[in-house]
């Protein structure tokens, strides 16, 4: 919020107009919103990997390879 109001701030200073302003505004928006929606897609490949390698270590572990491997 900070930085929005020294944003203001600064096109107060150089008498930038509110169409500028307003298109500015929606491109942080979009940009916020793409930056997001990477974090949540990349979250859900991390999630997906580690729930294969959960079934991947059970099926391991009830076919006794891991026991064959110790004895």
């Amino acid at each position: 919020m900070i930085k929005l109001c020294r944003l203001q701030q600064i096109w107060d200073e150089v008498g930038e107009s509110d169409n500028v302003k307003v298109t500015m505004l929606l491109q942080f928006e979009q940009e916020c919103l793409d930056v997001y929606n990477r974090k949540v897609d990349r979250a859900a490949k991390l999630r997906k990997t580690l729930e294969e390698l959960e079934s991947a270590a059970k099926l391991v572990a009830l076919s006794g390879f891991n026991k064959a491997l110790i004895a």
